[in-house]
């Protein structure tokens, strides 16, 4: 049976529903690392989150369990 699964190209910014689905990500856990610092953002022109996908740690959802929410990201991580 064939895999339809497409992988995006490495250079491009997802959406963050997007890139946790490319990574076997929860996007809970992706907005979380987002709000802890330690996945990078950028927005695009509209203001959308966008993530590299290249810039998200692979043990991810183990590093969000200890790490501090920043005041700074909170609210950009939720939107």
């Amino acid at each position: 049976m064939p895999n339809n699964t497409q992988q995006p190209p490495a250079d491009q910014f997802l959406l963050v529903e997007d890139a946790a689905r490319s990574l076997n990500l929860n996007a809970k856990v992706l907005r979380q690392g987002i709000a802890c610092g330690l996945v990078p953002i950028r927005r695009d022109n509209s203001g959308t989150i966008r993530v590299h996908i290249d810039e998200v740690p692979n043990d991810l959802d183990i590093k969000v369990q200890g790490a501090q929410v920043r005041d700074d990201l909170h609210a950009a991580a939720l939107v």
